[in-house]
């Protein structure tokens, strides 16, 4: 007697099914709904098949949204229910975490998970195929037997009536003629039965080997696709290098539609950075389809944008065809950056240590473009414009500082000056001579002095502690502290520099 339809297991089962055919459609919402409420079902009932094949399809439908941490966690957890379960399960289940390995760049866990499921594949096709070899071996030896036991049966059967005592010789003659017949008859039908069951296994071993051959050209389609996502991460890699060393945006918006065509379709690309003054996102220069758009400026309360809610709310918004996905963000279609609209649309915020810099879009006019292997790398592309970025601001602002300070010493520089005796003194108190004076920076420890007192004319060389601006602040220190202790009455050079030494210690005490 059969389920009856209404009873919660066959409701938990149709549900099950209802969220894989969403996933399959790539409806990742409405599969989640569906997905959950048959999880239920099946857990409350220990439905162990509807259990593991949900949470593979759940683990797919976050991967669709690119929420890979849910996908992974569903995913695992489907692995380990399958493992101890069913070994076809298990492979299903091991399969779709590697493609969510691969998604989020995680190639090392994607190569090992592949693995696996090659070797579970490749043991479930041994099996089957020794099983049905074992099979169709016993039902030849059953035939042949069989058909030998026929044969001796209509022989013996013979036998003993060539023995028995004949009522009539024609009658056993014709008895015997007769039993012949049939039992040949019958030996014939048996041999032909026999040939048309040998034919069959021939086909079925002939379905199996395409089976086989149809999974080891999966294995090596999936294995060529990873040695693809290997190199496509080394071209990642030395892009990444590229961009970090680029320091404006126009050379960054350059560099990228250059490069990045190697690894994705490429019809518009553009970054947006968020001017704070204006509340706006400012596109210094976007390409689009080989012409360049300048000063586009997108403010933040322009509701017909998809550059507004990607950074407002730091979200990847992914089109994939325009007139189908446009009314999950917006009642109307939104305004274009540039030129209208492509077919297949990606933006990605730009985000430095919770800062939120900007936004980096990339548009094609071919549908569905930008997958979720094709937006991980885009989202890792992101990171390195926002390290550019930031390398750019600090270098901004390192030059600024810079510039300020050398100003601040070139003032120091005059200030020093001022403090030694000028070019008309030294003139007039010694005729002939002539000063050599090079500091190792613009402003020194090292300063000369010249003053006349009393008729006599006082020559210092001084050579301060410290370099640079601390020791030029040594020397309008100890210059100031010669001048006091030669008014002050010092007028042999060593009591001079006695008092100068007692004068500099005190103020530095």
């Amino acid at each position: 007697m059969g389920d009856d339809l209404s009873s919660p297991l066959l409701v938990a089962r149709a549900i099950i099914g209802k969220g894989k055919a969403l996933v399959g459609l790539e409806l990742p919402q409405q599969a989640i709904v569906a997905l959950d409420s048959g999880l239920s079902y099946n857990k409350e009932f220990r439905y162990y098949d509807g259990m593991i094949t949900g949470e593979i399809a759940l683990g797919q439908a976050y991967r669709q949204l690119g929420q890979f941490s849910e996908a992974i966690a569903h995913g695992l957890s489907s692995v380990s229910q399958a493992k101890s379960y069913r070994m076809d399960y298990y492979a299903q289940a091991l399969l779709a975490i590697s493609q969510t390995y691969a998604d989020v760049g995680n190639f090392e866990r994607a190569f090992e998970t592949t693995q696996i499921y090659q070797a579970i594949t490749d043991s479930i096709g041994r099996d089957r195929v020794l099983k049905r070899v074992d099979y169709l071996q016993q039902q030849k030896a059953k035939e042949e037997a069989h058909a030998a036991r026929e044969a001796e049966n209509a022989t013996a059967l013979a036998r003993d009536l060539s023995s028995q005592k004949r009522q009539s010789l024609l009658v056993s003659g014709s008895l015997i003629l007769l039993v012949v017949v049939l039992g040949l008859v019958a030996l014939v039908g048996r041999l032909r039965q026999s040939n048309q069951h040998r034919l069959e296994e021939n086909e079925a071993l002939q379905a199996l080997n395409q089976e086989i051959q149809a999974q080891n050209e999966e294995i090596l389609q999936q294995r060529d696709q990873l040695q693809i996502t290997y190199e496509d991460v080394e071209r990642l890699s030395q892009l990444g290098k590229i961009i970090t060393a680029t320091l404006t945006v126009e050379a960054l918006v350059e560099t990228l539609y250059q490069e990045l065509g190697q690894l994705l379709e490429v019809s518009q690309l553009g970054i947006g950075l968020y001017q704070p003054a204006q509340e706006a996102l400012y596109f210094s220069s976007f390409y689009e389809n080989g012409e360049w758009n300048k000063d586009i400026l997108v403010p933040l309360d322009n509701k017909g944008s998809l550059a507004v809610p990607c950074f407002v709310n730091q979200e990847v918004i992914k089109v994939g065809n325009v007139e189908r996905d446009l009314p999950q963000y917006t009642e109307s279609k939104p305004e274009a950056v540039g030129k209208p609209y492509a077919t297949s649309i990606l933006y990605v915020p730009i985000t430095h240590q919770e800062h939120r810099m900007g936004v980096l879009t990339i548009q094609s006019n071919r549908p569905y473009a930008y997958m979720g292997y094709q937006v991980s790398i885009v989202q890792n592309l992101a990171v390195y414009i926002a390290i550019a970025l930031a390398n750019a601001q600090t270098l901004q602002r390192l030059s600024a500082k810079n510039e300020s300070v050398e100003q601040s010493i070139s003032y120091a520089e005059r200030i020093q000056h001022t403090l030694m005796a000028s070019a008309v003194q030294q003139a007039s108190l010694l005729p002939e001579h002539f000063i050599f004076h090079r500091a190792r920076d613009i402003v020194s420890g090292d300063f000369y002095w010249v003053r006349e007192h009393q008729g006599y004319i006082y020559l210092g060389v001084a050579d301060c502690t410290g370099h640079g601006v601390p020791g030029a602040l040594m020397s309008v220190i100890c210059s100031q502290a010669l001048n006091e202790a030669l008014q002050g009455g010092s007028a042999e050079p060593g009591p001079l520099l006695d008092a100068t030494r007692d004068l500099v210690v005190q103020r530095l005490a």
